[in-house]
């Protein structure tokens, strides 16, 4: 259950793991990964900045191993190489 439309730190791990759609958090993350020189870590902190180095990278790796954001992550890499 979410408390006033917000999610706490359990609930949205919960979330990346079952990730079926991407939300403006989501696609920072990806953008961020994009143009910081590919630092997962740093990306994911960049969005949730109050994580622990070592839980965000934990988080992140279930993040980027997500097929749908794979999928995003691809399609951009694809859209930047031909702009």
């Amino acid at each position: 259950m979410f408390i006033g439309n917000k999610m706490n730190e359990q609930q949205e791990d919960f979330y990346f793991m079952k990730l079926k759609t991407l939300t403006k958090k989501h696609i920072q993350i990806i953008e961020t990964f994009l143009f910081n020189g590919g630092n997962r870590t740093q990306a994911y902190l960049s969005v949730f900045p109050k994580r622990k180095y070592d839980s965000a990278r934990t988080e992140a790796a279930k993040f980027f191993a997500n097929p749908i954001v794979k999928e995003y992550l691809e399609a951009r890499q694809d859209e930047l190489l031909q702009s």
